[in-house]
């Protein structure tokens, strides 16, 4: 179509791809090149993909930690943009696209970064999910699952489902009193007849 390299500058691999949920590797042949491109891997439990999704790609989370061979760090866990930012360079990060969410981290010129990009939920056709799911999250990006009691959306469904079985369990008592009640006149009438 005309369009030469240095009309848009250097291109991310994974830019080619077309879908933000999409990590490329490069094939070579002779003469040129294509990029095969694959669903990227699951993220790591430091992003939130409940709630606060752009925010947990990009500043981690202050309950989570690196996970190594040692176990857990007791350091706060690096946002996942975060890593490998060059000083001075903001985090921007794209987090939906068409049926996927997640963290695609992107460079100064808004192509995603190399290895910085991680998948939360594909769901087909809109994403192509491969056959055993979304691939696990790599070694190197393990970090420590945030306790559930410290997610506020889990602790407000809770509430919600404790005052609705709460509300329910009450319209049973009730309906069953009515029905003692009901079953009680109805024998004292017998009676007096």
């Amino acid at each position: 179509d005309g369009c030469k390299a240095s009309d848009t500058g250097a291109v991310t691999d994974s830019a080619l791809c077309g879908h933000p949920g999409m990590i490329a590797s490069r094939v070579v042949s002779s003469e040129d090149f294509a990029v095969v491109c694959q669903l990227a891997p699951r993220c790591p439990e430091s992003v939130l993909g409940g709630t606060k999704l752009d925010q947990s790609c990009c500043n981690g989370n202050l309950y989570s930690h690196p996970i190594s061979e040692a176990g857990k760090a007791g350091a706060t866990a690096q946002g996942f943009c975060s890593a490998s930012l060059e000083p001075g360079q903001e985090c921007t990060v794209r987090s939906i696209g068409p049926g996927w969410r997640g963290c695609s981290c992107l460079n100064g010129r808004g192509q995603p970064r190399t290895d910085r990009q991680c998948t939360v939920e594909c769901e087909p056709p809109a994403c192509p999910l491969p056959r055993g799911g979304i691939p696990p999250t790599p070694e190197a990006w393990l970090t420590s699952a945030v306790p559930a009691h410290l997610w506020r959306a889990d602790k407000n469904g809770i509430r919600a489902t404790t005052s609705a079985a709460r509300a329910s369990t009450r319209r049973g008592v009730i309906l069953r009193l009515q029905m003692v009640a009901a079953a009680a006149t109805a024998a004292a009438i017998m009676i007096v007849d």
